[in-house]
């Protein structure tokens, strides 16, 4: 009798300590998640990415318990409610609960919880941890790795697993599946949480104004190229002027003076519209992390890319996104990933991209056929108000700001123009007569 009292003592002051403690929230009405979700199918490992927004907003009633409404895409996903340290789900189409999360968890505890395969799996944690963002301690859960079955994600408190919201294991006995991570979170009143590479918030977009993304298209930019077949050999490219094609608002881009199709921006994704054409390709994304795919047009066919490790990139001051891109397929004409096994292919460079410059082969040259070298070579690139790259100084100016129109005047052969020029000349991304 008095070893059952005193274990039910001891049971009584674990709960109390578990009680004592605060957790934060993972239902919030106005959380939001981005997350990177792509599908790993055979045989084409990259086949499938997207970048996810999820959103729990508003309230309903299952039963006699509240609940706050998850949504992906738009698309509801289920009805969530926080007990505590766990947090229970109603799926979509179920009127039943399901463990979600259990951030009481220690070393060695087990649970069996839901994910997004639609299924319950039991998962063990490894070891408990914590993380300080924004003046805040979220408490983490590890979990052991399971070669034959399913595994627990990292999660972190208040915000979920770091792959998404309701993918809280993963089981790599599957043909496929599925992987991803949390790019950021974020509450009505604020960040809570971003993943950071090389010391900078990454986001999706600006949607939580953590990261200024610099646009592709912007008026009265200028891209300075070298070019064997240019006369000189350099040649400049110019956006200047607005167009609407296929319902689309784009800039117009010109070589040397003649149109060259046009582009515009969708948040972190650049799309470009061929003359003479309507549709609108995917040219860049900004938004890629590393080894992440992407599916973009290069003019003549469709090539899947994937990303080296994430390269960070820095210029008069301004970071940005950048990536050294490799092919993964392409998709018809010319040579197919048919002909080159999938590690060669890995190793075929399809050049770099730089946030707010394109590639640096030049605006239009966002990739090559495998196996090729492109002989073409960004030189510089400018705004009307500032130098967005120009490493070898052939601008002639120091300041990363040009200052004056002047600095930014071509002729409509797409070369500098000086003073003494003649007729008509571009000027702050405007046609003037001289």
């Amino acid at each position: 009798m008095k070893k059952l009292l005193l274990f039910a003592l001891s049971a009584m002051a674990g709960v109390s300590g578990l009680q004592a403690q605060t957790f934060h929230s993972f239902c919030e009405e106005g959380k939001t998640w981005k997350s990177d979700s792509y599908m790993l199918t055979h045989p084409n490992p990259f086949s499938t990415w997207t970048v996810e927004t999820w959103k729990m907003e508003g309230d309903t009633l299952i039963g006699s318990q509240s609940c706050k409404k998850l949504f992906v895409g738009g698309g509801y996903c289920g009805a969530l409610y926080d007990e505590g340290a766990r947090t229970f789900i109603v799926p979509k189409g179920s009127e039943e609960a399901v463990l979600l999360y259990d951030f009481s968890l220690e070393a060695g505890g087990t649970a069996s919880v839901y994910s997004d395969y639609g299924q319950t799996a039991s998962i063990k944690a490894s070891g408990t941890g914590s993380l300080e963002y924004d003046g805040r301690t979220l408490r983490t859960v590890s979990f052991e790795s399971n070669a034959e079955g399913p595994t627990g994600c990292t999660w972190i408190e208040g915000v979920g697993s770091t792959v998404s919201p309701l993918h809280t294991w993963s089981d790599p006995t599957l043909t496929g599946g599925r992987g991803g991570s949390i790019r950021c979170c974020a509450t009505a009143d604020g960040a809570l949480w971003f993943n950071e590479w090389h010391g900078l918030p990454y986001a999706a977009d600006n949607e939580f104004e953590e990261y200024t993304m610099i646009p592709f298209c912007e008026e009265g930019k200028l891209w300075y190229v070298d070019e064997p077949s240019a006369s000189d050999g350099l040649t400049v490219y110019t956006m200047t002027g607005d167009t609407l094609i296929g319902g689309h608002a784009a800039k117009c881009m010109f070589r040397a003076g003649t149109y060259a199709g046009a582009f515009y921006d969708e948040a972190y994704l650049t799309y470009f519209i061929a003359p003479g054409e309507a549709t609108a390709h995917l040219a860049y994304n900004f938004g890629l992390r590393h080894y992440m795919p992407t599916r973009v047009w290069n003019g003549s066919v469709w090539c899947q890319l994937v990303t080296d490790d994430y390269a960070g990139y820095d210029y008069a001051g301004i970071p940005r996104n950048a990536t050294k891109m490799y092919f993964l397929e392409v998709e018809d004409g010319g040579r197919t990933a048919a002909e080159y096994p999938l590690e060669e292919l890995l190793r075929q460079s399809a050049g770099m991209w730089v946030e707010g410059l394109g590639s640096l082969n030049g605006p239009l040259e966002n990739c090559g056929m495998p196996g090729d070298v492109s002989a073409t070579r960004l030189r510089a690139c400018c705004t009307p108000s500032r130098i967005l790259y120009d490493p070898d100084g052939i601008l002639g100016i120091s300041a990363p700001t040009l200052g004056t129109a002047e600095s930014v005047r071509y002729g409509l052969d797409g070369r500098r123009a000086d003073g003494n020029t003649r007729g008509i000349v571009i000027e702050n991304g405007r046609k003037v007569l001289k």
